[in-house]
């Protein structure tokens, strides 16, 4: 809520989504008068959806995706949904497995467009990083590694990697990342204990020689450290929540690397590795060996980097038909 209302601070209000009840939602409708109700994905709210029929507002579902576990748990509940669904004006797909799922589950066909993933249309974010420099200069010779999005359970596996990195004569300068601010201390408490030289951000303390982790427990910052990076790693993939989004290293040229668990991304995990952008690791072990690699050989990573920005470029235009369609729907 806080990052829509920065990033369109006059352009639109931004209010927080009401509960999905009756009196609520009935309320919300009567006091926005919504030309179009636009839905992301799968936030397929029952309520919200009813009223928009209810009202004659048209229901659009944009980067509309199912995964193989969730249609297959959808499918045996299928009847259930159709009331669901029914609202849908138009689905707009991610992939054309994505429009095959949703009109088995008994969206009409004609309803279903396949316009892309919208999340290919990352453009690299051109605010100045106000530490880069002092980063890059404490780095010197150290590769950086920035470990993004990373959760509970895998902040112990990177700090272990480049501890014995560091043991092995390899140092490696880490820019630590973790998902949720509340963890921050507790993470800062994990590099201490191995003795490892910690700056972090908040402090505004510039990092030096002697610094070996440099802990982002700020907001806003972590898209932008990507460009810094000799490699990345994107945490959520060894612990099993499902991954986060490979493409804001990738746009920016670096290769990726993940644990297994990667299925809220999987087809652009599947194109990233095909394509030789990132690699896929079971766990700590396969995740140091495969950062060796890269590390060891700066030219493969970069052609690694660069598989991976071309799968970002070869994908882009989906935010365009996407918009093109949502106003041709305003248009009937």
């Amino acid at each position: 809520l806080a990052l829509a209302r920065r990033t369109l601070p006059d352009a639109v209000p931004v209010v927080p989504c009401p509960l999905d009840l009756p009196g609520a939602i009935g309320r919300f409708f009567d006091a926005a008068r919504p030309r179009a109700l636009v839905v992301v994905e799968t936030e397929l709210w029952p309520e919200m959806l009813h009223q928009a029929e209810k009202r004659g507002v048209p229901a659009a579902l944009v980067n509309a995706r199912l995964s193989d576990g969730s249609f297959r748990g959808y499918h045996r509940v299928r009847r259930l949904l159709e009331p669901l669904l029914s609202p849908l004006t138009i689905v707009l797909a991610r992939s054309p497995s994505d429009g095959e799922r949703f009109s088995a589950l008994g969206v009409t066909p004609s309803a279903i467009r396949v316009t892309g993933n919208i999340k290919y249309d990352l453009e690299p974010d051109a605010a100045a990083l106000p530490w880069a420099e002092a980063v890059q200069a404490a780095a010197g010779d150290r590769p950086v590694v920035v470990a993004g999005s990373t959760m509970e359970g895998e902040e112990e596996i990177v700090l272990d990697a480049v501890s014995k990195c560091a043991a092995a004569g390899r140092p490696i300068f880490l820019i630590l990342a973790p998902r949720h601010p509340e963890r921050f201390d507790t993470v800062a408490d994990l590099v201490l204990e191995r003795s490892l030289g910690l700056i972090r951000r908040s402090t505004g303390s510039a990092p030096d020689a002697a610094t070996e982790v440099f802990l982002v427990d700020t907001i806003g910052e972590l898209a932008r450290a990507y460009q810094l990076a000799h490699i990345a790693f994107i945490g959520g993939s060894l612990a099993p929540t499902g991954g986060h989004n490979p493409l804001e290293p990738a746009v920016w040229g670096v290769p990726v690397l993940s644990g297994p668990h990667v299925h809220n991304f999987r087809e652009v995990y599947d194109e990233m590795t095909e394509a030789g952008g990132a690699r896929l690791v079971a766990d700590g072990a396969e995740l140091r060996v495969a950062a060796a690699v890269w590390l060891a050989d700066p030219g493969l990573a970069r052609a690694a980097g660069e598989a991976g920005r071309n799968v970002v470029e070869r994908n882009r235009g989906a935010t365009r038909r996407t918009v093109d369609a949502l106003l041709g729907l305003l248009e009937t």
